[in-house]
């Protein structure tokens, strides 16, 4: 899918949904700002509505979902996504870690702990998208 391994996005442009907390938005700018100087095209997304508009309006290749989310709403963006066959990535700030092995009910494919390392990313990204 992709011509340089190092560059996930050198082929073409991927879409990444990324499904926020409207709270704490800081602890996840490390994330996002590693995925848009890849150069995917990144859409972040804040509440269900937003979501289910989102998801139902464009492909995307993969998702990051915030598993600090609240059961209803993690709940509601999971299954979301999961219609169009998308890997889910959760993410977790590392002061929440334990929350990771509670959310794996949900279906999540992968998590990452934040804050978080290019190289991670990168491995991350070379799972589920090449």
């Amino acid at each position: 899918m992709t011509e340089n391994p190092s560059n996930p996005a050198s082929k073409r442009r991927i879409a990444i949904l990324m499904v926020q907390s409207d709270v704490d938005r800081a602890e996840y700018c490390n994330l996002e700002t590693w995925l848009l100087r890849l150069g995917f095209q990144l859409e972040s997304v804040f509440c269900k509505r937003e979501t289910t508009r989102v998801v139902g309006s464009q492909r995307f290749d993969l998702a990051f979902v915030n598993m600090e989310l609240r059961h209803e709403r993690l709940l509601h963006a999971i299954l979301s996504i999961r219609k169009y066959e998308t890997p889910v990535v959760g993410f977790v700030t590392s002061s929440k870690r334990h929350e990771s092995t509670l959310k794996s009910k949900f279906g999540f494919d992968d998590f990452l702990v934040l804050p978080v390392s290019h190289d991670i990313v990168l491995e991350t990204l070379k799972r589920w998208i090449v």
